[in-house]
């Protein structure tokens, strides 16, 4: 999609707005009579209403249907013997070219000629001034055949300037969910009405790459990040060392970097092997581009370490082991979701709490 050409965008939220249409439960007519290769002989005058009917799709009104010059200009192989696939191809084309591309046209192995429609609207069909050789006479029917619409999509999308504004007509919540573009592109999606937003971020931002640069620009996605506190319980252990072992994780078997501690050692010397620890991690074991040791900060003072992603993504503790001490862990500012964790039999263990991307 090219934002500086109107027709681009156009043909970009056409494409939605049809994609949301047909997700309605499709709608279609079968006619009562069959077909038979050569039953029709358009040279005939008096066989003109033989392809002559009505119909109505969606609020339409009535429409006229006559297909002897679409079935003609085609060139049939035979103009005293249409056979059906050329009659099909005529109705189906004629009935896109008078309503969208959402009508189709079918005819079954047993001649039954059927018309659906994808977006589910209300059908309507009936002899007009045809004579009911393609769906039976009115009266043969019990009437025009009919069949009412499906329940129809209350969204639709519009362009506000470059703004693509998705609105629900019956006031229920929209969600969108699974982003996926080209790379170095970005989308922001922001709530008209910000009271109606049940996200903690508005608007939110998504890339698809970790930040889009240009000579003069460099920007990423903005999202919230996400932060644990390891606070350990025990600095001085047997007066010599105070050592700690624990995987820095998303929760779901991703590990970030092993973690190896001696609390003995100074501030620095902490934050710097955690740093190294995430850095190796990461090589080791994350194909993922989009995830960068950059991405994480460290901060350690008096026996607590902060664990910061800028990115927002999921943190958890695993697999905590140390003969010293224990630890109190909890997302940062939420102490009242703290776990302690030990690996000794006599301290007190949980499973260890995770900080989940905030936004997405």
């Amino acid at each position: 999609m090219d934002l500086s050409s109107e027709v681009s965008k156009a043909d970009f939220s056409d494409a939605i707005n049809t994609a949301l249409r047909n997700a309605a439960v499709d709608t279609a007519l079968t006619g009562s009579t069959t077909y038979t290769d050569g039953d029709i002989d358009l040279t005939d005058s008096e066989q003109y209403d033989t392809v002559r009917f009505s119909i109505s799709v969606g609020d339409s009104g009535p429409v006229a249907i006559d297909l002897r010059s679409r079935i003609l200009g085609a060139g049939p192989g035979d103009p005293t013997q249409i056979d059906a696939a050329e009659l099909q191809a005529a109705m189906e084309a004629e009935l896109q070219a008078i309503f969208d591309d959402d009508i189709t046209v079918t005819l079954a192995s047993a001649g039954s000629i059927t018309v659906t429609d994808d977006q589910g609207r209300a059908l309507k069909i009936s002899q007009g001034a045809g004579d009911g050789t393609l769906f039976g006479t009115d009266s043969a029917n019990d009437g025009a055949l009919t069949i009412d619409q499906t329940t129809q999509t209350n969204l639709s999308v519009a362009w506000d300037g470059n703004d693509l504004v998705v609105t629900n007509s019956a006031g229920g919540t929209t969600t969108v969910a699974g982003y996926d573009a080209a790379a170095n592109s970005k989308v922001s999606f922001d709530v008209v009405s910000s009271d109606q937003v049940d996200e903690d971020y508005d608007p939110v931002y998504l890339v698809e790459t970790t930040a889009i640069s240009s000579d003069d620009v460099e920007t990423s996605g903005r999202v919230s990040s996400s932060s644990l506190l390891i606070a350990f319980d025990d600095l001085t252990a047997n007066g010599t060392s105070s050592d700690v072992t624990f995987d820095i994780t998303n929760g779901d078997g991703l590990v970030y970097g092993a973690v190896t501690l001696d609390l003995y050692d100074s501030d620095a010397d902490i934050i710097a092997t955690v740093k190294t620890a995430i850095a190796n991690g990461i090589t080791a074991n994350i194909t993922d581009t989009s995830i960068s040791a950059n991405d994480f900060t460290v901060a350690y003072s008096d026996g607590s370490l902060t664990i910061t992603n800028a990115n927002g993504r999921s943190l958890a503790v695993e697999n905590y082991s140390s003969s010293d001490t224990t630890a109190t862990v909890a997302p940062t500012g939420q102490l009242s979701a703290s776990k302690n964790l030990a690996s000794q039999s006599n301290y007190f263990s949980h499973p260890s709490p995770q900080r989940r991307l905030a936004s997405h």
